[in-house]
């Protein structure tokens, strides 16, 4: 999970990263050798699937990983849910969810 447990972003803001830090249950850092990372977007009140993309690791032993914001993927001002699917000799393990809060664009 990241440090945050709140994300706000500018609707219609592309091309920067939202960058996490994978953490267990205890708080301790997951070390991400052999993993692979997709963040997973869904509406907040249907569970709609927005979107899904690749992550990619920063950091093995830091367990930091990022995503690079796409043109189309906080095009609605809306509440979204956010997790991080993390995959390794095909076991999958999920983060818990976090709000992803898009905002709308100053005029």
């Amino acid at each position: 999970m990241s440090d945050t447990d709140t994300i706000q972003i500018t609707q219609n803001d592309k091309g920067f990263k939202l960058n996490f830090t994978v953490k267990d249950s205890d708080g301790n850092i997951v070390v991400l050798t052999d993993m692979s990372i997709e963040l997973q977007v869904a509406e907040k009140v249907t569970f709609t699937e927005k979107f899904k993309g690749a992550c990619a690791i920063v950091s093995e032993t830091a367990g930091t990983c990022s995503y690079e914001v796409q043109a189309t993927n906080f095009n609605e001002v809306k509440n979204y849910y956010g997790i991080l699917q993390l995959t390794k000799n095909e076991e999958v393990v999920s983060t818990r969810r976090f709000d992803i809060e898009i905002v709308k664009e100053l005029a």
